[in-house]
């Protein structure tokens, strides 16, 4: 009976020291400069100066390559480990813009319009470069001379407005789409333009020549 009641002490006293010695750890790791940090989150609203909310907006932590970009509200959400960074906002034609996070989780931003960059750079397909590294014409027609003119659809008020650019209907129905040649009808690789609105393929008979800013 001594024999049996002396190893069930010995077995308690051991169990007691393994489970006083998993609630030491923990501030021993903490001594040691190993516990975990915490990441901070940055959401937020990006816009014109106009109100409108921009797509695509590149959002970067400046000093890294942690970077992010607006939805299609304008609104962005990113994830970093130093709470006092700075954020990088950029945009074709408009100004980056450099904030300071100073620990905040919201930050809302109005972009500003570049105007000597939106002289410099044009819009290609689904991408855009500068003027000078371009190997072909470039023609642009402004809102005012859209408006000047009694037409009934943006097409139809193109033509006659930019060199090269031929518009026909097929016939005389004018509710019809017209047609978009390049550079001539016989091109062998086809001169139909790829019309995007805002970076969305778009039918362009389908727009308000009153809410175009510039072509």
């Amino acid at each position: 009976m001594n024999h049996k009641r002396t190893f069930r002490v010995s077995y308690l006293l051991l169990l007691t020291l393994l489970l006083s010695g998993f609630s030491i750890s923990p501030p021993l790791l903490a001594a040691d400069g190993f516990s975990p940090s915490t990441a901070h989150t940055v959401s937020g609203t990006i816009i014109s100066d106009e109100g409108d909310p921009l797509i695509g907006v590149t959002i970067q932590v400046k000093g890294t390559s942690l970077g992010t970009i607006s939805d299609f509200d304008g609104k962005y959400s990113i994830e970093l480990d130093d709470p006092n960074g700075t954020l990088i906002f950029s945009y074709t034609g408009y100004q980056p813009q450099e904030v300071a996070i100073n620990g905040r989780s919201m930050i809302d931003v109005t972009m500003e319009v570049d105007v000597t960059a939106l002289e410099e750079i044009v819009v290609v397909g689904y991408g855009s470069q500068k003027k000078v590294n371009l190997t072909g014409a470039v023609s642009s027609v402004t809102s005012e001379a859209l408006e000047n003119r009694p037409i009934p659809s943006v097409g139809m008020g193109l033509q006659g407005l930019i060199p090269n650019l031929n518009i026909s209907v097929r016939n005389g129905d004018p509710t019809r789409s017209v047609d978009f040649n390049i550079r001539g009808y016989e091109s062998i690789n086809g001169g139909s333009p790829l019309i995007l609105v805002d970076g969305v393929p778009m039918d362009l008979e389908r727009i308000n020549p009153h809410d175009i800013a510039s072509v």
